[in-house]
């Protein structure tokens, strides 16, 4: 693992995250997943070192891999892809990717996930415009008496307050 992170610096000179091959990278990174399976390292080097990389292309690439080992695995890598949603969402500016990640992390059965990090995709369906489907989700979530934590609670009062502000700024 630590040959893999030093691989940007060899014989004294520097190389740009730009220039490594990423498929070949997540090959690596699979390889160190099997060999060590309950580390996380290779899940915090994909999120927070190489998805940071300033190309697109190669940033996607890893956090589509982070998004495979989220599915092999969604109680140990949960938390990697909720990275993963906030970073389609921020540096890719691709709405419908991080909706793609949000969605798995909340469709997910599990007490692992917190409900925070299911919650992402409602805030993905807003900035999508998506207000009925945000509406129906979180009337269904206290409706059900999903949500029972008093700040979960504050958290989808004021998302539905900010939608009622939003629409009553439309039709005035």
């Amino acid at each position: 693992m630590f040959w893999l992170q030093q691989f940007d610096v060899q014989a004294g000179q520097y190389i740009s995250y730009r220039d490594i091959d990423y498929k070949n990278l997540t090959l690596w990174l699979d390889a160190i997943n099997q060999l060590e399976p309950s580390s996380q390292y290779a899940m915090l080097l994909a999120t927070r070192v190489y998805s940071r990389v300033a190309d697109n292309e190669r940033k996607k690439l890893m956090l589509d891999y982070i998004y495979r080992e989220f599915k092999k695995d969604p109680d140990k890598n949960w938390r990697w892809l909720a990275e993963a949603t906030i970073t389609a969402q921020h540096k890719l500016k691709d709405l419908q990717l991080a909706l793609t990640y949000a969605t798995a992390l909340a469709e997910h059965e599990s007490k692992e996930i917190p409900r925070w990090a299911k919650d992402i995709r409602l805030i993905v369906l807003e900035n999508l415009g998506e207000i009925e489907q945000v509406k129906l989700l979180v009337g269904g979530l206290i409706a059900n008496k999903t949500v029972t934590d008093p700040n979960e609670i504050r958290f989808l009062e004021v998302l539905m307050g900010r939608i009622e502000e939003k629409e009553q700024k439309t039709v005035q």
